[in-house]
């Protein structure tokens, strides 16, 4: 059985464009319900969304640490970490 967010299915929104609302299965949309406790409303635009089982969580509670990429991934990181840590040793400001 596939089920739509209901109540914005077939409205409008306040600058009258039209919602769009993907079909989905019922059972997948009680499975984020319960997996992350939220009402039916809420799971359907995070499925609508396109926002997967595997991203709700840091999507609903972001942290820092999953915003960020890893530091070590960004360009000349290394030559960048070595000129500091010179500089502290030499005391150079």
């Amino acid at each position: 059985m596939t089920t739509r967010a209901n109540s914005i299915a077939d409205k409008t929104s306040v600058s009258g464009k039209k919602w769009i609302c993907k079909e989905y299965k019922t059972s997948e949309i009680e499975n984020v319900m319960n997996k992350f406790r939220l009402s039916k409303m809420q799971a359907s635009i995070l499925l609508n969304r396109s926002v997967y089982l595997d991203q709700i969580e840091n999507f609903l509670r972001p942290t820092f640490k999953s915003l960020f990429p890893d530091p070590n991934s960004l360009q000349n990181m290394d030559s960048v970490s070595n000129i500091i840590v010179s500089s502290i040793i030499k005391k150079k400001k």
